[in-house]
Parts: structure tokens; sequence; C-alpha cells
């Protein structure tokens, strides 16, 4: 998440400071599912890896500043207690409605840091401008509070929940967001892992749900473990649902606040065809579509996470 030494803003202090059944006899057959494909053009292969590799690193950034904004300037310490403190908003304002469940004063399992936005930018380069109201929760951990602020060996998990937060270009999300992570030595680095269980992104005809998203990310930057899978329409391809997998091991950056991989594999399958989204040096992105999921490659598209970014919500 959060760390000075370059890991994503939301782990620690210092880079805080750191998811139909059918019917019994006699019942009528369910609908088959749509159909879907092939992709035929440059646009809709992007649109697809927009809005289900890229997705998952867009919008955990988005719920690590989420987290940032909720924690950052909490006065944690001697004399900490429950209370309304300022958020962390580079634009906009916002106030945090603290809550010590068990009064003791620290940052703990239990707490909850309630984010109360009014079109807060956590940081002036991000898309992400949060309106309404936001819990975070701590949902477990173990030395918590000196774990997250002071990089001491330790463990948290992290929960926010959105309904329908708006989140700027005119977006909302919906559902829930956690994030595990753990050191075993002071100052070491974190292991985390990421779960978006279901969760939905609106914005004008667009929807993206994320149902049982999850991935892992090693104190190393290795990124070898994904599940989950993404529903969604694009035009000329129809509506969608892909399955989430690697298929080469990611090594992942996050000196930017955000999990950047940089090199290796995702693989999304669709009913009758599939895609990698291969990730290189510089924000590079090349997908590659097997229309028949045959093992052919039959478009090869190279782009980049910034075009991609743009494509998330587009309709």
């Amino acid at each position: 998440m959060f760390k000075p030494n370059g890991s994503r803003r939301l782990a620690v202090l210092s880079a805080l400071l750191l998811s139909a059944c059918g019917g019994g006899g006699g019942a009528a057959p369910s609908a088959p599912p749509p159909v879907t494909g092939p992709v035929t053009t440059d646009l809709q292969a992007k649109t697809l890896a927009a809005r289900s590799a890229n997705a998952m690193f867009a919008y955990d950034n988005m719920n690590s500043d989420a987290f940032y904004s909720a924690l950052l300037l909490l006065p944690v310490g001697a004399g900490f207690a429950s209370g309304n403190y300022t958020a962390l908003c580079s634009a906009g304002s916002g106030s945090v409605a603290f809550s010590d469940a068990d009064a003791n004063g620290a940052v703990s399992v239990g707490d909850v840091a309630t984010l109360a936005a009014s079109t807060c930018q956590p940081f002036a380069a991000d898309p992400w401008i949060f309106n309404g109201t936001v819990p975070v929760r701590v949902l477990g951990g173990v030395n918590v509070e000196r774990h997250l602020y002071l990089l001491e060996l330790g463990s948290s998990q992290l929960g926010v929940t959105h309904a329908g937060t708006a989140i700027g270009g005119n977006r909302t999300a919906t559902g829930t967001y956690s994030i595990s992570e753990s050191n075993t030595v002071n100052n070491g680095p974190f292991d985390q892992t990421i779960n978006m269980a279901n969760f939905t992104i609106a914005h004008a005809n667009v929807n993206l749900l994320m149902t049982g998203v999850s991935f892992a990310v090693t104190s190393s930057g290795n990124l070898s473990v994904a599940a989950g899978s993404f529903d969604t329409s694009v035009a000329g391809v129809g509506n969608v649902q892909l399955a989430l997998s690697v298929k080469t091991p990611l090594t992942v950056d996050s000196s930017t606040g955000r999990f950047r991989p940089s090199a290796g594999t995702l693989t999304l399958t669709a009913s009758n065809f599939s895609f990698d989204v291969e990730y290189g040096a510089g924000g590079t992105v090349t997908i590659r579509v097997d229309n028949a999921r045959d093992g052919t490659v039959d478009r090869t598209i190279v782009t980049t996470e910034s075009e991609l970014d743009t494509l998330l919500t587009t309709p």
C-alpha cells in the first residue's frame, strides 16, 4: 500500500506519513447467455482491457486514496481519541469522524474513520474526486497503529464501503473493497492482498461489475495470484463476462501510489473469445485477441495504460 520505499500510499503512514437458479418441474428453462464477439476492432479490444485488467489496478488506486484521505491526518499518539478531524484533500474539502471503538486511544481493530467529502481530490494528479460519505474500517490486524504509522512489524486489514459514492467524472462506486497487508520485520517490505468482492462502477450507460476480484502482491513486487470476473458491455461485442487469470507473473511497481505492472500477462476469458493483456515497461500494454479460443492470435494491439484509463467508463 503506502510505504516510503516506493510501495503504495496506503499500507503505512509514511506512505499513510504512509459475489438464478432453475425452476422446479415444469418451470421454463433459463435463457441462454447472450452471444458475444468476435472482437473486430482495436477500440473494442482496448475497451475490454480497460474494463477488466486495467480497471482492477485503477480502482484499487481509487480506494487506496480513499483510505489515505481518511487516515493520513489523524493525529495518532498520546491523547488521540474519537472525534472529528481534517481529511486529506489537495482540492475540495473533507472531514473525518473517527470512532475509537474500544476507547484505547489508538487506531485498532473495530475502529471506523468516516470520510465526509465535498469534491475532495486527495492528490492533485488524481482523477478521483470524492463526494459523499465513505466509511473506512479497521477489520483486523496486529499492532495496527504502529504498523501503519511507524512501519513496525504487524498487520492490518482495512475495508471501505461505497454506496453510490461519487468518484469524479460523473462516475459512482458501490460495493466493498478491502486490503490486507503485513510485514514481518520493522521497516520491512509488505505483502498485500486486495479484494473487490462485489463492486460496481457506473457512468452514464456504462456499468462495470467486479465479482470476486482479488489479487496478491508479494513484498518483492511479484503478482502471481489473481481471480474473479468482470461484467460489462462493449459496443459491437455485446454484454460480456470475463474471467481473470494470471498467464505469466507480473512485476509490479508501486512507487507512484498505484500498482503499475512493468512485465507479465493477465488473461481474460469470455464464453467464445479470450485475450491476453501484457504489460511492458513505460506503461506500454499489448493486447492479443483469440476470437475462437483456439490458441490463435487474431488481433494484436499496442496501447498504453493512460489510453486504457480514458476508456474505463467512456460510453
